[in-house]
């Protein structure tokens, strides 16, 4: 009696299911967060903190070689006055220690180059994290804007002036008000591109009148210090873009973007 109600019974919820087991109840999307499945994009904290040494290791190198070329500036004047070997040995030792220093400012600028259009393209993909509303420059615009000639000395400073809007501005449950378009532009950029250009082509010039065997010894002195003044501007213009990248990778990092 017992196998034959244990067996009617089971045929008969066989038989209710077709054959076919019961499915597994449903999962409540009310359960899941949103953390679970949206990746947050954040700026690297490693990332910055290279950039940021490798831009103050060229700043460094930027004004060694201008103290380098005020020092040739006045050995030659030396020389010239009293056509002393010991002079030209002081000319040709401050030739030598500036130009360490520019190859070092040469090679440092490459690293400094393509870090600066990773750091770019990172920032302006961490901002859409805070901020999904529509925006003036899209994300090709952090690469491509550097290698379009003279545009980039313009295309290039806006994308980082919007970037740095966004990252800066005021933020309600970890998104960027509607206002951020608003805000002041900072000045550190402005800056940083103005001091560069002029800096380059300074430079450009500088070392053109230096070259003595096209323009002579007699105007060398008065052009090195020119030059001079054109590596200092470069240091500077290099202090403040590690001052700009460090306050939008502050501003970007998985701390302050949560």
């Amino acid at each position: 009696m017992r196998g034959s109600c244990s067996g009617r019974t089971y045929g008969s919820s066989m038989s209710e299911t077709n054959g076919m087991l019961p499915p597994p109840p449903p999962v409540t999307p009310s359960s899941w967060t949103t953390d679970q499945f949206m990746r947050k994009e954040t700026l690297s904290p490693a990332l910055s903190v290279w950039l940021q040494v490798v831009l103050y290791v060229a700043a460094a190198s930027s004004a060694l070689s201008g103290i380098g070329i005020l020092m040739a500036a006045s050995a030659a004047e030396r020389f010239f006055e009293s056509d002393s070997y010991r002079n030209l040995d002081d000319w040709v030792a401050a030739e030598d220690f500036y130009a360490t220093f520019l190859g070092l400012l040469y090679l440092v600028s490459i690293a400094v180059f393509v870090l600066l259009i990773v750091f770019l393209f990172r920032a302006h993909k961490a901002c859409a994290t805070i901020w999904s509303g529509p925006r003036k420059w899209s994300r090709g615009w952090t690469v491509g804007a550097w290698f379009i000639p003279f545009a980039n000395a313009i295309i290039t400073p806006m994308v980082w002036v919007e970037t740095d809007r966004i990252s800066s501005a005021r933020r309600t449950d970890g998104q960027v008000a509607e206002d951020w378009r608003q805000l002041p532009i900072n000045k550190q950029i402005v800056c940083w591109w103005v001091l560069y250009a002029v800096a380059y082509f300074g430079l450009l010039v500088g070392f053109g009148g230096m070259d003595t065997e096209e323009f002579g010894y007699s105007d060398y002195p008065n052009f090195a210090r020119f030059t001079a003044v054109a590596a200092f501007l470069m240091g500077a213009a290099l202090v403040l873009a590690a001052l700009s990248v460090r306050r939008i990778g502050r501003a970007l990092s998985p701390s302050a973007i949560g």
